[in-house]
């Protein structure tokens, strides 16, 4: 079994990460269970830009964000900043979140 973030076994790091999101979208708070698929669990700060493969890493986001991000940072290979790596989670309606 694949062993992810804090020694988890994926499954169980995807089911803490969707109990953290309480099942929605972790930017727009979409709810998982209408979009007629699962989400994805992502890193906030990417693998190659020297994330953390752990439980405070990761995200639940609706494909439509996934799509949007990756848009925009598409082509910027850098190494992250403490502004660009300060990623906001919005996990409470009323948040807000920032990608550099």
């Amino acid at each position: 079994m694949a062993r992810r973030g804090q020694g988890l076994p994926l499954a169980q790091l995807r089911e803490k990460v969707e109990r953290r999101a309480r099942w929605r979208c972790e930017y727009c708070h979409a709810p998982q269970r209408v979009s007629g698929y699962r989400f994805h669990l992502e890193h906030i700060i990417p693998k190659f830009h020297r994330g953390a493969d752990s439980l405070s890493n990761r995200a639940l986001p609706a494909q439509h964000v996934i799509l949007r991000k990756r848009a925009r940072l598409r082509g910027s290979i850098r190494k992250p900043t403490s502004k660009s790596a300060s990623l906001i989670r919005a996990s409470k309606p009323g948040m807000t979140f920032s990608v550099g």
